[in-house]
């Protein structure tokens, strides 16, 4: 195993070893950072393997898409016997704003003067 794959596979084991994995939010990150940006549909079969690499059952995958769908961030289109998922309006609106923040191309002029927030707990 290369360095790069042996450190790619320490990550992901430290991202199943915090708990349980939530599926749907690794799903919606996959969207907004992948598929959104390059057409905004995905094949089921292409983002159960996507998610494969990461670990993680395609049974995982379905019921977190179903999950999904029942709350209005995905939609699902048949074509013929392959099903394809894409954000919903609603799901793609919720994602613009800090989108736009992310990949901005140039980031907002900073006149120098930082915010300091402490706290001072219980005292």
């Amino acid at each position: 195993m290369t360095s790069a794959a042996s450190e790619l596979e320490r990550h992901i084991t430290r991202l199943h070893s915090n708990g349980r994995l939530r599926v749907w939010s690794l799903i919606i990150t996959f969207f907004v950072d992948v598929v959104a940006l390059r057409g905004g549909r995905v094949a089921l079969c292409t983002l159960q393997d996507a998610m494969g690499l990461l670990h993680i059952e395609p049974g995982a995958v379905r019921t977190a898409l179903s999950r999904l769908a029942g709350e209005g961030w995905v939609e699902r289109e048949r074509e013929g016997r392959l099903s394809f998922y894409k954000l919903t309006a609603e799901g793609q609106t919720k994602f613009d704003e800090p989108t736009r923040r992310i990949y901005a191309s140039t980031a907002d002029h900073w006149d120098g003067e930082w915010t300091v927030a402490v706290d001072a707990g219980d005292n």
